[in-house]
């Protein structure tokens, strides 16, 4: 663009350059799958609800500054700040249960991905894998109960999959809480492994734990990940 006032002091033609602002795109996920929507043991919060309250604040964090964010999956197209909770909220109801989200839009830069990563782990390995090698770079928030985290049971206890067939009755389950934890922290290692191996991020988070300490902990990532971008 020809800056005509500074043009107009001489015989030069001065030129103002303007740098292309492009408006980078948010992708969130909450997995969807009954296990993470089933309720906490007093019935009033899920996992999910937790996942959609980080994910969905994130966005509306991360499109103040003229940034674009949708829901992976979702009926809706990409939108900035304006009526982007009510959207992203309706959009997350209407997700289905699957192994690893769907396909990002094609302009995605950063994606945050939030489940208790209980599935099978070779299909998140190898969405993950594809989305790296595409350039983009995210954020595997797991969130679990503290009954997952602890395993505080005693007795004569039933354990059931939520929406599933798998039942099974422990008469001293304390017995399996040593074999229980080992496996919970080898999952936990293995899920953050891979967010390592591809250079993105890994946070827990357990339900009865502070919100704002996460959502803080992924805005902060989200962050890094941008400056290494």
């Amino acid at each position: 663009v020809i800056d005509w006032r500074r043009s107009a002091t001489g015989d030069d033609l001065f030129v103002r350059e303007h740098e292309l602002q492009t408006a980078r795109l948010l992708g969130i996920w909450v997995d969807p799958k009954p296990g993470f929507r089933w309720p906490d043991a007093e019935g009033t919060i899920a996992k999910s609800d937790h996942g959609v309250i980080l994910s969905v604040a994130l966005a509306k964090s991360f499109c103040e500054g003229g940034d674009q964010a949708t829901v992976l999956g979702g009926p809706s197209r990409a939108r900035g700040s304006s009526g982007l909770i009510e959207t992203m909220l309706a959009d997350l109801a209407t997700l289905e249960a699957m192994t690893a989200p769907p396909p990002p839009p094609r302009q995605s830069s950063a994606l945050i991905i939030a489940s208790d990563f209980y599935g099978p782990l070779p299909a998140f390995q190898n969405w993950i894998a594809a989305e790296a090698g595409a350039g983009r770079k995210g954020i595997l928030l797991q969130i679990c109960d503290p009954d997952e985290v602890a395993f505080p049971f005693e007795g004569r206890v039933r354990f059931s999959e939520p929406a599933g067939p798998l039942n099974r009755l422990f008469g001293r389950s304390e017995q399996v809480r040593e074999a229980y934890l080992d496996r919970f922290a080898k999952r936990q290692a293995d899920v953050k492994a891979i967010a390592e191996n591809f250079g993105w991020a890994f946070i827990s988070h357990v339900t009865d734990q502070p919100l704002l300490e996460t959502a803080f902990a992924c805005q902060s990532a989200l962050a890094m990940l941008d400056e290494t971008s």
